[in-house]
């Protein structure tokens, strides 16, 4: 306010409302009653001697505003405040429109819900308007719908709920904003349709229109649960301990919160009591570029794919090691063009994964692994990676593949499945059944087993070579065997501590290294020797390198680079034994071998048949050996017994496969010799002559064989 110097002593009065500035001459008695007035929405600024009203509280004060300013200032006073609340309602219909609810919050929210439906669905979203930045929030309509189902309301009752509670955080709704409300939260009630709705990362809506029947209740629970077994010790004794694990949250009488794998359950479900359902889930389906397909199936390989389009494009893929897995989910990601997520066991894998992505298919992958954090429309990412960006990840892809699925069920692992929303999974495994039993879990949320290939058969196809197994026993020296006995002889018999320490002297023998030097003085191929502790594979790395100086050890802290080279090397042939820990157990591309040698391991089938693994893939005259040294008379007889090959392969299988192979390898001497002195860019034709040869054989022996296949 400026004194004003002339008759009458006035003083000038201004109002300014963003960028409008009101101004009038009055006397002091009358700038003394509307200061009393424009104070409630407005603030002295004493640097430009005026009032500012900002248009934030003239919006949440329009009443008391229009009534001042009106007083204060005439029509132009009410022109004002009018134009500030047409502009707002512009803002929020045109926001309206695209989906976004602009509230404009009261001081003080009496209501508590309306308070935690802000907290929860809103988030601060200011804008530009006359010329002033007003504190508007955004509030997620969609947020609102779900946060009021989980809070037990029933789907009819959230239209009305909803705008009573908008009311109360911001009275001056617009008619396009309330349309909105009524468009999200009026979720219908069709007499015979469950609906599905999306609820971002916490999973799927679920939105019955009646309450289930008792019964019905107890077999939708029966789908949409399973066993999870956790370990637990208890007497010195490991044990599984099972725990209904309920795939279902209910909100209300008809509403559910579940993981978004569930829906094929719930349309099940549906089908069963005679309802519809409708899908209301976005689920990510925008289409990706795919820029080429440098690849072949095997015949195999392209029944699996059939299988699993079949099966709705969900499902568990289980084949051998080396029988070509990655190029199966390749080509389903050619197949399907959607954004894909690959979830794999190591750092080293990622890397494989992606240059395959690159050099087959030309695609450029993300990779969250190693530090790495980069996320595309393709992305491989370990399982650790994937667990922890689930926040970043879950509704971006429209496919997920779990290389190695078996791990899915750990506790962490499991969370990728229960929150990512994909709507097709694939699943690669050699041996998906786990010893924990919880193998259920894999096929309830990502697909029962819709192709299995065995052994033999990919024997036959020349894709797996013949196996051939050999125990080689070896005695512990006199003072091992007598702390092996002093070990025996103490605490009880289901002691763990005890039986790990027997383990570890067994395992340990120091005569296997006499052994695994004999091995290999008398095999002339490649070979992979495979320890369970880092000092025996050093051991028997300085054993080795007596006999074959072309040798290299990987372990666990084996540096990146060393490790590149060394398998790089393996690959060319200037290193020809590999002596390595669990590291390479699987999850790492090895590259073939003829050999493998298990001087230590667990009890564990999978553990040795993903060993085996890496020597099995076909060339011409192969038959992969695999030497198990165990300590005779310790508890390493009974490891080898339960870690048995057999126990996934079948003996019959395996001894035909050896037999049959054996018999069309002397009718194929010439190709054989042709193969292995061809130079390693003429390799490739000659591979492919001797393998169709080979099949044609094969197969003419299986059928005139006597050997019982089945």
């Amino acid at each position: 306010m400026r004194r004003v110097e002339g008759r009458g002593r006035k003083l000038r009065f201004t109002v300014r409302i963003g960028d409008v500035a009101l101004t009038r001459e009055l006397t002091w008695n009358e700038v003394a009653r509307l200061k009393e007035l424009v104070k409630e929405f407005c603030k002295w600024d004493p640097g430009e001697k005026c009032w500012i009203a900002r248009v934030d509280d003239v919006l949440k004060y329009v009443n008391l505003a229009a009534s001042a300013l009106s007083e204060a200032f005439g029509d132009r006073g009410e022109e004002a405040v009018k134009r500030i609340v047409e502009l707002d309602r512009e803002l929020r219909e045109r926001e309206a429109e695209k989906g976004v609810l602009l509230v404009l919050p009261e001081s003080f929210i009496e209501d508590y819900r309306a308070y935690r439906l802000l907290r929860r669905c809103a988030e601060p979203s200011p804008r530009r308007l006359a010329g002033a930045e007003v504190r508007y929030y955004a509030l997620d309509p969609e947020a609102a719908v779900r946060c009021l189902l989980e809070w037990g309301f029933e789907p009819e009752e959230l239209k009305e709920t909803l705008l009573d509670l908008l009311q109360e955080i911001d009275p001056s709704l617009t008619e396009g904003q309330v349309r909105l409300v009524e468009k999200v939260a009026g979720l219908g009630a069709s007499a015979d349709a469950v609906i599905l709705r999306d609820c971002g990362p916490s999973g799927a809506l679920i939105m019955f229109p009646r309450p289930l029947t008792e019964a019905e209740r107890a077999r939708l629970e029966e789908l949409c649960s399973l066993d999870y077994y956790q370990q637990r010790v208890a007497e010195g004794e490991v044990e599984l301990v099972p725990t209904r694990l309920s795939l279902l949250k209910p909100l209300s009488s008809k509403v559910f919160l579940a993981p978004y794998f569930a829906a094929r359950l719930v349309e099940e479900f549906a089908r069963e009591i005679g309802l519809r359902v409708e899908d209301c889930i976005e689920w990510p389906e925008e289409r990706i570029e795919i820029f080429k397909r440098d690849f072949r199936l095997y015949r195999f390989q392209e029944e699996a794919l059939e299988a699993w389009m079949r099966a709705g494009m969900r499902g568990t893929i289980v084949m051998p090691t080396g029988a070509g897995k990655t190029f199966v989910a390749m080509a389903a990601i050619a197949e399907l063009r959607l954004p894909t997520l690959i979830c794999v066991t190591t750092v080293e894998l990622a890397k494989q994964w992606a240059r395959r992505l690159r050099e087959c298919l030309g695609i450029e992958a993300g990779i969250l692994a190693g530090g790495e954090k980069r996320v595309g429309e393709v992305t491989v990412a370990t399982y650790h990676s994937a667990a922890r960006s689930l926040g970043e990840l879950y509704d971006k892809y429209g496919l997920v593949v779990y290389d190695e699925g078996h791990h899915l069920p750990a506790e962490t692992f499991k969370e990728i499945a229960f929150r990512v929303k994909a709507r097709y999974t694939m699943v690669l495994s050699a041996t998906p059944e786990r010893a924990d039993k919880n193998e259920m879990l894999i096929f309830k949320a990502a697909g029962e087993p819709v192709y299995v290939t065995s052994y033999l058969d990919l024997v036959l196809r020349g894709v797996l070579a013949p196996l051939k197994l050999e125990r080689v026993y070896v005695e512990l020296e006199s003072d091992e065997a007598a702390e092996y006995s002093a070990i025996a002889g103490e605490g009880g018999e289901r002691d763990l501590r005890r039986t790990s320490e027997l383990i570890k002297v067994a395992s340990r023998a120091r005569r296997k290294l006499e052994a695994v030097k004999e091995i290999v003085k008398g095999e002339e191929g490649k070979i992979i020797i495979f320890c369970q502790y880092v000092d025996q594979a050093e051991a028997a790395y300085k054993a080795v390198r007596l006999v074959e100086p072309r040798c290299a050890l990987i372990t666990g802290s084996t540096s990146k680079g060393r490790r590149l080279r060394a398998l790089e090397d393996f690959k060319r042939g200037s290193v020809r034994v590999l002596v390595t820990t669990t590291v390479l157990d699987e999850g790492v591309d090895v590259p073939d071998a003829d050999v493998a040698v298990i001087l230590s391991g667990t009890g564990q089938a999978r553990q040795m048949v993903q060993r085996v693994g890496r020597v099995l893939r076909w060339t011409p005259g192969k038959v992969a050996k695999v030497y198990e040294v165990v300590a005779k008379g310790t508890i390493e007889e009974a490891l080898s017994r339960s870690r048995s090959v057999y126990k996934l392969f079948d003996y019959r299988e395996v001894r035909a496969a050896l037999e049959l192979a054996t018999r069309a390898y002397e009718r194929m001497g010439e190709l054989i010799r042709q193969y292995r002195d061809a130079l390693p860019g003429l390799r490739r034709d000659l591979l492919e002559k001797a393998r169709a040869e080979y099949v044609k054989l094969v197969v003419e022996l299986a059928r005139t064989s006597s050997l019982r296949l089945h």
